[in-house]
């Protein structure tokens, strides 16, 4: 491993300069094929950043970023956590809680798990592809796909159905701004009628027209990013 691409000054480059770099890597950490909600199994997500709680837009299950992981007792901010764990993994000599606390500005306990799990991560000699994944939060934005979404109506102004499938066209405006984007609806079989089993499948939105309003979820930072709360298994 190149230390220089490596480097505490880059980290601090990355981490003191967005807020949600700390939140991209824990996510990748904790869910590397993409956010699944546990309840429902839906992907799309609301990111809460006040309470650091993913929010799932389908059956609104809320799960912290660090639960069911080893760091679930620190509530600390994330990205101070990544530097601690940064200074953890790459210190010459063992940091002392004390030490780390003062360094990151993080509580002792918060320090004493970061160290514990440092003893563990060296045993399990995967030092160095935690450290990797802490510069990867900007390299790819297909895993680091942590968004702020706020939501808004719109509406949809084209249908194509193929028979198999049925692509949505979805206008909305955000600041004046008008914005669209396709996105294929997620089907559902039909209800059941007395004895009959039906094939047949239908949109988990219900029946659809032109001109329909729809809620939408959108991306504050870049607007242009989003996708339908509603159509999800």
């Amino acid at each position: 491993m190149n230390k220089n691409n490596y480097s505490l000054y880059r980290l601090m480059n990355i981490y003191m300069n967005d807020s949600l770099a700390g939140i991209r890597f824990f996510y990748n950490i904790k869910w590397p094929q993409g956010f699944a909600c546990e309840e429902c199994g839906s992907s799309h997500y609301i990111y809460d950043e006040g309470n650091r709680c993913f929010i799932c837009a389908h059956c609104g299950h809320k799960e912290d970023l660090l639960a069911h992981t080893v760091l679930s007792e620190c509530l600390d901010n994330p990205n101070s956590l990544v530097l601690g764990l940064y200074l953890c993994l790459t210190s010459k000599r063992r940091v002392t809680q004390k030490e780390l606390a003062q360094l990151v500005t993080i509580p002792t306990k918060s320090a004493a798990i970061l160290i514990k799990n440092t003893e563990m991560i060296d045993e399990c000699n995967i030092q160095e592809d935690i450290i990797k994944k802490m510069f990867e939060v900007t390299e790819n934005t297909n895993e680091s796909r942590v968004i702020c979404m706020t939501e808004t109506t719109g509406s949809i102004i084209n249908i194509v159905n193929t028979g198999q499938v049925i692509t949505l066209t979805v206008k909305y405006i955000v600041d004046h701004h008008v914005y669209s984007f396709k996105e294929e609806a997620v089907l559902k079989p039909a209800r059941q009628l007395l004895l009959f089993k039906s094939k047949r499948k239908v949109p988990v939105l219900g029946t659809l027209r032109v001109g329909q309003e729809v809620t939408v979820y959108y991306d504050e930072k870049h607007p242009s990013t989003a996708y339908l709360k509603d159509n999800a298994r």
